[in-house]
């Protein structure tokens, strides 16, 4: 049993106790060197199940995630076989879980529910994608991280199995969570597949907004309206009570179809739809006095529309005068519910992050809140206010994807989990479409950031050097970091804050990661080699003392020293063995 203060692999010390299972606990652990937190989980070979049995499960576990990379699911880092228990080294997922959630406030909001249900729709989609299919089976508040920026992580998967097309019949195992889990998973009904896992999502939901906790007797599901009047014959208690049917043939029919269902369910409330009826009523009425009323209309519309971009206009000015982008958000929200398509609503919101990523000399999970919830909000039967603008001004769509891709990358907190999100951004703009948008050096440093984005989490765990499904290593990222830090940096990234966070990244890389990189087969001359080239880059940005980015100067310069100290320890230590 792991301590306080233990050490694993010379790597990770063990700060404390985060969670608790049957067979497992969950500690956080920091990599001191890489200043780094990770979630490191404990099965104990204790006797009580067999080992050999347990190592199946746990390496199946670890089979099927080490295969996913999607920015509402944790990586695994390193995988440990010690003589009395199995370490798995994951993302430290910051947060707390839904459960706890619930626990603490009671039922949640309809618009929070709905932006989570929209994040896992997403998140299960993507592992139905997967050949076969990975079905995840054990969806509950408890296995939902809530992240402090907002987003969802979904994590346990202990019971995930993948899609056997070639067994018609039933799982070998029951497993599931009873009150969450779909009758399937309890036998006698066929193999569990996409539809249970909507079963599962159906069943959180209902707890999220009722507080009814499904895995308590009588374990019914009842419509939410019995709860809330507010939610009777509203088109979110049809879509729960769709999604928890007992025949799973009667359920939506994947989580692509449950995805697009989430984002028009309002349109099948009760209420609106008599709204609709009374308008269609009212406009057969308007029809027999048209013509009287036509010069008025003509007059209405004009004014009308002269008054929404003045509106559009104010709420925007509104917005840059906030004293925040806390403060500013809503009326951004408020730009783009009027002009969603309209480039000077997303320039301004850039602008307007922008110096607040200025101010708190990062890329905070709040901002990320903050931004996201603007550009991703639902706009109208076209999806998302950024879906919009993709069709409307493919231009500026690349710009802002662009912009996201580098403040994830270089101005967040520097994780495996903040690259791959980054690179969710630049692969939406990877196709010509809108790489004509981007100059040839920006175009250039998408690809090696898009790539590193994708692969680097995966490089030093055990199971990455192992598999054959990972087939990049240190000595492919040092190319790409040198790649990335080469040639006019300037002309690719703009302004001189990206520029340093580049070398100073690249710098950390090299100081942290050296014998990872002499591991294969980097030699020290490049490692100098390299360093030589950031240095002088620095130098030549020309940062004086009044500029505002001297700070960062500064951090950056001592990112670089520290690195040229460890590879000239190296030097030294080369030449005592000669």
């Amino acid at each position: 049993m792991l301590h306080i203060g233990d050490v694993l692999d010379n790597k990770y010390k063990i700060l404390g106790e985060i969670g608790r299972g049957g067979m497992s606990v969950v500690y956080l652990a920091i990599n001191e060197r890489a200043n780094k937190t990770w979630a490191v989980k404990e099965v104990r070979k204790d006797g009580r199940m067999d080992p050999a049995q347990v190592s199946r499960g746990l390496m199946a576990e670890i089979g099927l995630l080490k295969k996913l990379s999607h920015p509402n699911l944790p990586a695994i880092i390193d995988v440990i076989d010690s003589d009395d228990s199995f370490i798995i080294v994951m993302d430290y997922i910051e947060g707390q879980s839904l459960a706890e959630l619930i626990a603490a406030e009671g039922p949640q909001s309809e618009e929070k529910v709905i932006f989570w249900a929209k994040q896992l729709a997403d998140v299960l989609h993507y592992l139905h994608s997967q050949d076969p299919p990975v079905i995840y089976r054990d969806m509950k508040p408890g296995n939902i991280m809530l992240k402090p920026d907002g987003t969802v992580c979904l994590i346990d998967f202990g019971t995930a199995r993948e899609y056997k097309f070639s067994s018609p019949d039933t799982d070998t195992t029951c497993l599931g969570t009873r009150g969450y889990a779909a009758p399937e998973q309890f036998g006698g009904m066929g193999q569990t597949d996409a539809r249970t896992d909507i079963y599962c999502l159906g069943t959180t939901l209902y707890h999220l907004l009722t507080g009814q906790d499904p895995a308590k007797p009588p374990y019914e599901i009842k419509p939410i309206g019995c709860f809330n009047p507010v939610y009777a014959g509203s088109g979110l208690e049809k879509l729960i009570l769709k999604c928890t049917r007992q025949d799973p043939e009667l359920r939506f029919r994947d989580a692509g179809e449950l995805r697009e269902a989430l984002r028009h369910y309002k349109e099948e409330d009760d209420e609106k739809i008599r709204l609709r009826r009374r308008a269609g009523r009212l406009f057969t009425v308007c029809v027999t006095i048209g013509c009287a009323a036509l010069a008025g209309m003509i007059w209405f519309r004009f004014s009308y529309e002269e008054a929404k971009q003045s509106s559009y206009e104010a709420r925007i000015d509104q917005a840059m005068s906030a004293e925040s982008l806390e403060e500013a958000v809503p009326y951004f929200k408020q730009a783009m519910e009027t002009e969603a398509g309209d480039a000077l609503v997303y320039e301004k919101l850039l602008q307007k992050a922008g110096t607040e990523i200025a101010g708190n000399g990062s890329f905070t999970s709040e901002d990320a809140a903050l931004v996201n919830s603007c550009i991703f909000a639902d706009a109208d039967r076209s999806g998302t206010n950024c879906d919009i603008l993709a069709k409307e001004d493919p231009e500026q769509y690349a710009v802002l994807m662009y912009e996201l891709g580098l403040w994830y990358f270089f101005l967040k907190d520097n994780t495996p989990a903040d690259r791959r999100n980054a690179s969710n951004y630049f692969s939406r703009i990877e196709n010509e479409e809108y790489l004509a948008f981007l100059t040839e050096g920006q175009r250039e440093m998408l690809k090696v950031l898009n790539g590193i984005g994708k692969y680097s989490g995966a490089l030093g765990s055990d199971m990455a050097r192992i598999g054959s499904d990972v087939e990049k290593s240190y000595s492919d990222l040092f190319s790409d970091l040198r790649e990335m830090v080469s040639g006019d940096l300037k002309s690719r990234v703009e302004k001189d804050y990206y520029c340093l966070a580049v070398y100073r990244q690249a710098a950390c890389w090299l100081d942290q990661n050296y014998a990872d990189f002499m591991g294969d087969g980097v030699s020290p001359e490049e490692l100098r080699e390299m360093l030589g080239m950031i240095e002088h880059g620095v130098e030549a940005l020309g940062i004086e003392k009044e500029n505002v980015n001297y700070r960062d100067y500064l951090n950056t310069v001592d990112t670089v020293l520290a690195a040229k100290s460890t590879i000239e320890r190296i030097r030294e230590a080369e030449e005592r063995k000669e």
